[in-house]
């Protein structure tokens, strides 16, 4: 019953998708990838490190440990299809609900990291000061708050995985798991991750409406992008590069 329900709200999955681009082979696609998730995995190792137990408060954070696990998931899918000539056929013998996972791991940074880029440079950077936020933790902040939308929008760019609207369900379900969480940091060591989630503010509450639907507008405004970038491609029949026994064959333009 339940593979059924997605089923209706989500469209099939071309697998070709999660690992074929229209500008850069599939190898090349690999090596960019494993690039980030490297990275990713050193700036989260890193953070963990200075905050301790307590780097769940973050938001910052749980978006890191997203981007790691989709480029982790996007890796092992372009290795496979690289290296394996029946790749295609092994993909679509997958489970829907791996299938699924692996549509999940793309949707949630490929609309957080926005989120996370835009509230810390618009509202919490200082460039004063000897503060977690100022000029001091430079190169910290520039890594999580910018680095994490290039890496995002190079991925945009150059892959091809579509971003489908019913996906906004597990995108707010992890949004509100983090929210709950965010009172747990606060007992526990009796700050607020961010000060707008202070309960004692004016309307609180509010505000935690306010975050959740800001949430959903931009995942939606993300959606819109790749419905244009998908349309465009299509308008212009701008082909993906393809493989065959390990060797791109395929031809793509910009």
């Amino acid at each position: 019953m339940a593979p059924a329900v997605v089923a209706a709200l989500l469209p099939n999955l071309d697998h070709a998708t999660l690992v074929t681009s229209i500008h850069v082979s599939p190898l090349t696609l690999l090596r960019i990838r494993a690039t980030f998730l490297l990275y990713a995995v050193v700036v989260l190792a890193s953070s963990v490190y200075q905050q301790g137990v307590y780097w769940y408060g973050y938001f910052t954070e749980w978006t890191w440990l997203g981007i790691i696990l989709y480029f982790a998931s996007a890796v092992f899918n372009s290795h496979t299809y690289v290296s394996k000539p029946n790749a295609l056929e092994l993909f679509n013998a997958r489970s829907y609900w791996i299938t699924y996972i692996n549509w999940c791991l793309y949707s949630l940074p490929a609309a957080y990291v926005y989120i996370v880029t835009f509230i810390f440079w618009a509202l919490l950077f200082s460039p004063f000061g000897n503060t977690p936020y100022s000029l001091c933790n430079g190169r910290m902040n520039v890594s999580q708050h910018a680095l994490n939308s290039v890496f995002m929008l190079i991925e945009l760019c150059l892959g091809r995985v579509p971003l489908p609207p019913a996906l906004v369900i597990p995108y707010v379900a992890v949004a509100l798991v983090y929210l709950g969480l965010t009172f747990v940091y606060h007992d526990n060591t009796g700050y607020w991750s961010y000060g707008f989630l202070d309960t004692a503010n004016h309307l609180a509450y509010a505000w935690y409406l306010g975050v959740i639907g800001g949430f959903v507008v931009v995942y939606f405004i993300v959606v819109g992008i790749h419905w244009g970038r998908d349309r465009r491609r299509a308008r212009l029949e701008l082909a993906p590069i393809m493989v065959s026994r390990g060797k791109a064959d395929g031809a793509g333009a910009a």
